[in-house]
């Protein structure tokens, strides 16, 4: 998947009615390119995740079998826009019937979605017709019931395969569609398994992690690739965790009975299929017929046999598979969230603005809870416990571990300051990972970010720049791509740029110091004589600035002036080899220019 444009119809949070942003997608690109949106706080880039997210959730649910033709069940916070991607065409859509002479990229087809207030959404196949752009509209059937529901399954075609999604921010807002779509889902079983249709959770295109997923990100990880090291390296290399050693998961029958939780039989097959599985009988503890009692599975995983028998039951080399069902169990404890809380966040009550405020049970009362996991690290002698590792390790656990197990190509991911928690190297480390992880996919990674150090290396079409509305003039664009790329560019050198605004990247005293001594500098230059004290005080300035290590006269904005200048010159001389007295003469007289200048613009 790769975006194109999205246009807000309507205000949404700190973006204006008719915000736009349009994207550059290299669609030959054999590469994951991720695009990072980098600003000031409360300048927006979180809210355009946000608004993607929204969007989606909302057309999901439009389309989904079991919702209501009409769009008002269910309140949505955005209503109007118009959004355009690329899916590739490994996804096999059914919509891709068209004359030979209508053409597309031999990757992609482009899809447009308008969405006008008080209306239904319009979808798009855009495609080249003899060199002039066709746009191919499919709509629902809404008086034939048949073609309404086939119509809708097709439409669901034209949507990305998944969205992922990531906030490490406390007050986050980003999750709460992502819950709410797990609400569709939990309500829908139900409903299903009561009306006696059909009784299983439908793979959910939304996904949420956070904390209470690492676990089973990790563990669907080292079960399935148990064996492969080339997809366990990195686990390795990057966190120097060898293996996970001991996983014990309690399902509570008892909480199931008790809020009569509708189990869906696939979910029962795989219990069962454990509970009944030779190898791990010796893993179990609890009846898993006696429904008022709970079942833990307690699994040493240094054993090859437990391995073995947990992963015969799963998809071979997908990790993905084994997520699924944890993640089912997951939504099967959201029924442990009161009702009353739930219903409203599903239709709409502005009071849960976030999954935080909704709130989540203790692990004792959730029908499925993931109790412990232990994890051997390199020249650490003994197992740890997970939950004792650092924040930065989850994070970073998390994030790597997702794309680690994900193989599939249309998936749009949304991470909203993934780099939080990380140190230098991690950081630096971090795109090229999970690049490198995904390189032969073609999906869609967004990713905001406040760090030089995750973004440096990137092209420019990589990179979105995000000003705050309140210093941003009536005709300037909240949005734009930097003039060049920042390949090459450094931290420093990003700091002290257009994209973070630093004066220097030193610390502010030291620089107080350097302003400090570019002024006698500069009346020293100009030929003013010094008052009392300061030709001592330059000499002082001058021996403190020399004698800190590593510090470059670069550091120095009247130095970086300076050379900015020069490179307008002709620098010829100062590359030759030997230097005689004309050539030395040359560079006086361009310093003195250049000095000049300075002078005329204010800098001396």
């Amino acid at each position: 998947m790769k975006l194109k444009r999205l246009k807000l119809n309507q205000e949404y949070r700190s973006l204006e009615q008719g915000f736009e942003i349009t994207f550059e997608p290299d669609l030959n690109s054999e590469k994951l390119d991720p695009i990072c949106f980098v600003g000031p706080n409360g300048s927006g880039k979180s809210n355009v995740l946000e608004a993607l997210a929204d969007i989606f959730y909302y057309l999901e649910s439009y389309l989904l079998n079991y919702t209501e033709d009409d769009e008002n069940t269910y309140v949505n916070t955005i209503s109007a826009f118009v959004i355009e991607y690329y899916l590739p065409l490994t996804m096999g859509n059914r919509f891709i019937r068209f004359d030979q002479d209508w053409k597309w990229d031999d990757k992609y087809f482009r899809i447009k979605i308008i969405k006008e207030e008080n209306d239904r959404p319009q979808f798009l196949v855009v495609f080249d017709k003899e060199n002039q752009i066709v746009e191919f509209s499919v709509d629902i059937d809404l008086d034939n019931e048949y073609r309404r529901e086939e119509t809708k399954i097709q439409l669901k075609e034209l949507l990305p395969r998944k969205i992922w999604g990531y906030s490490s921010g406390h007050n986050e807002i980003l999750s709460l569609p992502f819950y709410k779509m797990d609400l569709y889902y939990f309500r829908s079983l139900a409903e299903n398994i009561s009306s006696s249709s059909y009784d299983i959770i439908e793979d959910n295109r939304f996904h949420y992690i956070d904390y209470e997923t690492t676990s089973s990100i990790l563990l669907s990880n080292f079960i399935v690739y148990n064996g492969n090291e080339e997809k366990l390296d990195v686990f390795k290399n990057l966190f120097e965790i060898e293996q996970l050693t001991y996983v014990k998961f309690t399902i509570n029958k008892y909480y199931w009975v008790r809020n009569k939780v509708k189990i869906p039989n696939d979910i029962k097959r795989i219990i069962r299929s454990l509970s009944e599985e030779s190898k791990l009988q010796h893993c179990i503890e609890g009846d898993i017929d006696d429904e008022s009692l709970k079942v833990t599975f307690s699994i040493d995983l240094t054993e090859s046999r437990n391995i073995t028998a947990f992963k015969s039951l799963f998809v071979e080399n997908d990790a993905n598979s084994l997520y699924k069902f944890f993640e089912k169990l997951n939504i099967i404890n959201i029924n442990a969230v009161e009702k009353k809380r739930s219903s409203e966040a599903l239709f709409g009550s502005d009071n849960f603005y976030s999954l935080n405020n909704i709130g989540t049970p203790p692990s004792d009362k959730k029908p499925f809870v993931i109790e412990e996991l232990k994890v051997k690290k390199v020249n650490i002698e003994e197992p740890i416990e997970y939950r004792y590792v650092s924040d930065g390790e989850h994070q970073a656990l998390l994030n790597i571990g997702l794309f680690n197990m994900l193989d599939e190509d249309g998936v749009l991911y949304l991470l909203d300051e993934p780099d939080t928690h990380l140190n230098p190297k991690w950081k630096y480390d971090f795109i090229n990972t999970i690049s490198n992880l995904s390189n032969k996919y073609k999906n869609q990674i967004l990713i905001t970010t406040h760090d030089p150090i995750f973004i440096s290396g990137l092209k420019k079409e990589n990179v979105i720049l995000f000003n705050n509305k309140a210093n941003t003039v009536e005709e300037q664009s909240r949005w734009s791509f930097p003039e060049k790329d920042l390949i090459g560019q450094g931290v420093d050198n990003l700091l002290t740029s257009p994209i973070f605004g630093l004066n220097s990247a030193i610390d502010f005293p030291t620089h107080e110091k350097m302003v400090e001594r570019r002024i006698l500098l500069s009346k020293q230059l100009r030929g003013i004589e010094f008052e009392e004290g300061e030709q001592e005080k330059l000499e002082v300035l001058t021996t403190e600035i020399a004698e800190i290590d590593g510090l470059n006269p670069i550091d120095d904005p009247i130095y970086r002036d300076f050379i900015e200048e020069l490179s307008k010159e002709d620098t010829s001389v100062y590359y030759e080899k030997y230097a005689d007295a004309a050539s030395e003469e040359k560079r006086k007289q361009t310093a003195s220019l250049i000095i000049e200048k300075l002078k005329e613009q204010g800098k001396l």
